[in-house]
């Protein structure tokens, strides 16, 4: 007989935490890197206290010369006929093509906010060696809901409006704190019928990420432009225990760990603490095109898997942007990490 379903779901979720657990054990040198170069960039390295220290930041320097050389302006995307088009369908081609720069012009460079979101890629990829961005199709945020820099639309309230629903229906909460709740409600309601944002707004949506929530799971990689060849890639995203509610429509499993504002493990997750925040990852498994999506510690997924609808040519939503390659180092040393001895000295 098969296993029940729930023991089943047990099984896949404790398999994948086990390939997440192994590749953030070989992540933990990087993470002390990236976590000295950061400090190097804030200048918080070498200060003793004293107000007469006089100190020259010559990284922060070298990094804000070196930015504006890499992303001064948005990229211009021109669309032409290719070759094969016949002479007698130029006409009709040419003006699609124009049709086709507009569009991608505004969707993707403007309404995405490329050039905010290139700027952090590049002073993440200068200080860490790999900026990661994540980019996805906006339609439906229940279908995809792990998206920070979504475009407003009135998806997000309803969705809150929901949640706060569910909250009276199933709290134990006393009179006042249901009151409460009930007037959060109509303040919900009320941005509703005011109808300042679109009913449901399609786009693409950018996201920058750190380089510590990103994992690739797959031992063989050694060059960061072989990703895309990658067995699966995992991505986390810090929420706090409301959010979690909010996007999942439940409250994070007991056993999912929590974790404080700077991560450090607190112990069981508790929807009633504000200040905790839960790790969910999102695992982006390329072998059985499956999305899994699972908060650290917890057996049960926080959704059911699902297959993307829109996704390109490559499956994976991660783009890496890496300046320094090493031969056979997947993450080579930056730019930060080089100058460092140089600003000791």
């Amino acid at each position: 007989t098969l296993p029940k379903v729930h023991d089943r779901q047990s099984a896949q979720a404790d398999k994948r935490k086990k390939r997440n657990k192994s590749a953030g054990r070989r992540q933990k040198d990087l993470r002390e890197r990236w976590d000295k170069s950061r400090k190097y960039v804030e200048g918080k390295v070498h200060d003793d206290g004293n107000p007469g220290l006089v100190r020259v930041n010559l990284i922060q320097t070298v990094l804000a010369t070196i930015q504006p050389q890499v992303y001064a302006k948005n990229p211009e995307i021109s669309v032409t006929p290719q070759e094969q088009v016949d002479i007698s369908g130029y006409p009709a081609m040419r003006g699609f093509s124009k049709t086709a720069e507009i569009l991608l012009n505004r969707v993707f460079v403007a309404e995405s906010r490329l050039k905010e979101r290139g700027k952090t890629a590049v002073r993440a990829a200068l200080t860490t060696t790999v900026g990661w961005m994540k980019l996805t199709y906006q339609q439906d945020i229940r279908r995809d809901p792990h998206i920070e820099h979504r475009i407003n639309d009135t998806q997000d309230n309803i969705r809150r409006l929901e949640a706060l629903t569910q909250e009276v229906k199933d709290g134990d909460s006393d009179d006042i704190t249901k009151q409460a709740m009930m007037d959060q409600m109509q303040q919900q309601l009320a941005a509703l019928e005011q109808q300042v944002e679109v009913v449901a707004a399609e786009g693409f949506a950018l996201d920058p990420i750190l380089a510590e929530d990103i994992l690739i799971l797959d031992d063989s990689i050694r060059s960061i432009d072989d990703i895309t060849q990658a067995r699966a890639i995992a991505h986390r995203i810090w929420m706090t225990a409301e959010l979690y509610q909010e996007t999942f429509q439940s409250p994070p499993e007991a056993d999912a760990r929590k974790f404080s504002q700077d991560g450090k493990e607190r112990g069981p997750a508790d929807e009633t603490d504000d200040s905790q925040r839960v790790a969910v990852w999102e695992i982006w498994d390329k072998q059985s095109q499956t999305v899994y999506t699972l908060a650290e510690g917890s057996k049960r997924w926080a959704r059911e898997p699902y297959q993307p609808e829109a996704t390109g040519e490559r499956w994976y939503p991660f783009f890496a942007l890496m300046f320094n390659r090493v031969d056979k180092t997947l993450i080579a040393p930056s730019l930060v990490e080089m100058l460092i001895e140089l600003q000791d000295e």
